[in-house]
């Protein structure tokens, strides 16, 4: 079934610089996290909820250092429209798809239609959660209803993007693919700036003006947040993670790490091993008994 859902929380794992092709229903649940989609920066608070259009370029953070955590539902639109053909394709998920002026949209809790939003969200969340029987027809018919609430009223949050605008966010988003695919080369600005067909001056203010960073800070916190999973979900050793992320010396990894996550690649990974057992043998309510941990994004 093209859908999942997520359960996360942005203090824990921040929402780093991203786009998809999937439509995305995001329920806060509690906290308050700045948005960044585009060039556009807002506050999304607890019981609020926010649909993200495809191919969106979008970061998040949380606003205070406390707990902010939510409910996501990622879906294809053709789990709703059926087949790009159909008139629900025709009326009402082309318009959003193809529509730039309509990145996203904030749904608060005190307002009637988008308190139903957001009820379905959670709906929606808990039926793909529990795979019962028959949980298909509800998510897509909860997800429908929340497609046709963002037909009905999304005229009244479009914020049409300058063709400048638009631009920018292209080359920004070929020159982080470009980064992504080359993580463990030795990467630099010119290459990071080919990747987009411009100069290095020109990738410079496009990372400057978009993501308010440098091309060689965010190459370097990729980095480090790929070395944080590979060292939390694989049994790599410690100098081959370095590698596969692009540090070629083994000190300045670990300086960096420390400086990053608070403790050296080794000592991070035996503490979070550590705090994983304790976690599933607090959680276990019977000596034995097998405990099913979910591993979510």
């Amino acid at each position: 079934m093209p859908s999942a859902a997520y359960k996360d929380d942005v203090s824990v794992n921040r929402i780093a610089w991203h786009w998809h092709e999937e439509f995305e229903l995001l329920h806060l649940l509690d906290g308050s996290i700045e948005f960044l989609i585009g060039t556009t920066q807002f506050t999304l608070k607890g019981g609020e909820a926010l649909f993200i259009n495809t191919q969106i370029l979008l970061s998040a953070w949380e606003e205070h250092a406390s707990s902010c955590s939510y409910h996501s539902v990622v879906f294809h639109p053709l789990l709703v429209g059926g087949s790009e053909t159909s008139v629900f394709m025709r009326k009402y998920i082309s318009p959003i798809l193809l529509n730039p002026s309509l990145p996203y949209m904030v749904f608060k809790p005190d307002n009637s239609w988008q308190s139903h939003v957001i009820d379905q969200i959670e709906n929606v969340w808990s039926e793909i959660r529990s795979h019962e029987e028959g949980y298909e027809f509800a998510v897509r018919s909860g997800l429908s209803n929340c497609i046709l609430e963002i037909c009905r009223h999304g005229n009244d949050y479009m914020t049409p993007p300058s063709e400048k605008q638009l631009r920018e966010q292209e080359r920004v988003k070929n020159m982080l693919l470009y980064i992504e695919e080359h993580l463990a080369d030795n990467i630099t600005i010119k290459d990071i700036a080919a990747a987009a067909y411009i100069s290095n001056t020109e990738c410079m203010r496009c990372f400057k003006g978009i993501l308010h960073t440098t091309p060689i800070q965010y190459l370097k916190q990729i980095r480090l947040r790929r070395a944080e999973k590979l060292l939390t979900s694989t049994n790599l050793r410690v100098e081959e993670i370095g590698l596969r992320c692009g540090f070629t010396e083994m000190s300045y990894f670990a300086r960096s790490f420390r400086k990053e996550y608070g403790a050296n690649p080794l000592a991070y990974r035996c503490f979070s091993t550590f705090q994983f057992v304790v976690f599933v043998l607090t959680r276990s309510n019977v000596i034995g008994t097998p405990y099913t941990v979910f591993m979510v994004r």
